[in-house]
């Protein structure tokens, strides 16, 4: 049987965390969501560091790129500093659609970009398809966890 795969949401935007879990729940996506803040936080869990130590290892990462003290962009780069976790595919869904941001994500290695559109449905019709593809068509890495300190 195939394990229940878990998505990482690292978002700092209460309102958003809470529309990502409805809008899993809603679609019936059977995937376990875990949230943290910030990209500080994503990468102690990615790390399985302090309160982190037992957390599953996601099958998928959804962040943001506009996050307090460490961006998006710059967790990109944090995350290839082990190459394990650098095989987490990630989608950044983020307010912006600026071409530099869209470009910086690619070059660092997100898998996908997608602008957060103003509406619930829009924004539902995108998560849905997002998932349909990475955890039913794609086929994604075994990445087993790694133990050691990339960020203070």
């Amino acid at each position: 049987m195939k394990k229940k795969p878990t998505i990482l949401l690292i978002e700092d935007n209460r309102d958003d965390q809470r529309f990502v879990k409805l809008a899993l729940e809603y679609l019936e996506i059977d995937a376990n969501l875990e949230v943290v803040d910030d990209a500080r936080h994503g990468m102690r869990y990615l790390m399985n560091e302090g309160e982190y130590e037992h957390a599953e290892t996601p099958d998928l990462i959804i962040m943001d790129i506009n996050m307090p003290r460490v961006s998006g962009i710059e967790m990109l780069d944090l995350m290839h500093v082990d190459e394990r976790i650098g095989l987490i595919p990630v989608i950044m869904l983020t307010t912006s659609d600026a071409s530099e941001d869209v470009n910086a994500c690619y070059a660092k290695g997100c898998n996908a970009f997608v602008t957060k559109p103003f509406g619930h449905k829009e924004l539902l019709d995108k998560l849905n398809k997002l998932c349909a593809f990475w955890l039913d068509a794609a086929e994604l890495p075994t990445v087993s966890r790694p133990h050691a300190k990339a960020m203070a």
